[in-house]
C-alpha cells in the first residue's frame, strides 16, 4: 500500500507543478511514525502531518495507507499545500490552506466529509477528512 501512497503523492505532485504550483514540492518525503499510529487510534481524523526541517516530509499513519484513494489524495493535497506555501504549524493556517486549494485547484472538487475504511480486519470511520473527486484522480493519472 505505500506504494500506492507514493504514487498518489508523485502524481499530485507532478500534476501541481505542472501548473506553476511550486518546484518546492519537488521532493517531498513520506516516512512513517509509529507515533502517530497512537494518535490515529484515538483521533480518527489522525492520519497525517508536514515538517520541513531542511527536506519537506509528510509523517503518517500506518491507517493512513487503508483509505480509499480519494480520501488518501485529498489529505495529501492539504499536506502539499502546507509544505508548498510553507504554512506549517499554526492552527489559523488549516483554513488558509482549504481556501488556497478551493481557489487554486478547483477542479479537484476538494471537499471534506466521513469516510468508512477498514484497517487490520476493523472497519473504521473516520469524520469529517479531505477528499477529492474520482475525475481528479483521473486527470492528475492516479487513478
Amino acid at each position: 500500500m505505500l506504494a500506492d501512497v507514493q504514487s498518489d503523492l508523485f502524481s499530485l505532485c507532478d500534476y501541481l507543478m505542472a501548473r506553476g504550483h511550486g518546484a518546492s514540492i519537488r521532493h517531498i518525503r513520506l516516512v512513517h511514525d509509529p507515533l502517530w499510529d497512537a494518535e490515529n487510534a484515538s483521533n480518527s481524523r489522525a492520519f497525517c502531518y508536514v515538517k520541513d526541517e531542511g527536506e519537506p516530509t509528510v509523517y503518517y499513519a500506518a491507517a493512513f495507507t487503508s483509505l480509499p484513494q480519494n480520501a488518501r489524495v485529498g489529505i495529501l493535497l492539504h499536506e502539499v499545500v502546507h509544505l508548498g506555501k510553507g504554512w506549517i504549524g499554526n492552527p489559523e493556517h488549516e483554513a488558509d490552506v482549504d481556501a488556497w486549494i478551493l481557489a487554486y485547484v478547483p477542479d479537484s472538487d476538494y471537499h471534506y466529509k466521513d469516510c468508512i475504511y477498514s484497517f487490520n480486519g476493523q472497519a473504521r470511520v473516520a469524520r469529517n477528512i479531505q477528499h477529492v473527486s474520482q475525475e481528479f484522480l483521473t486527470d492528475i493519472g492516479a487513478a
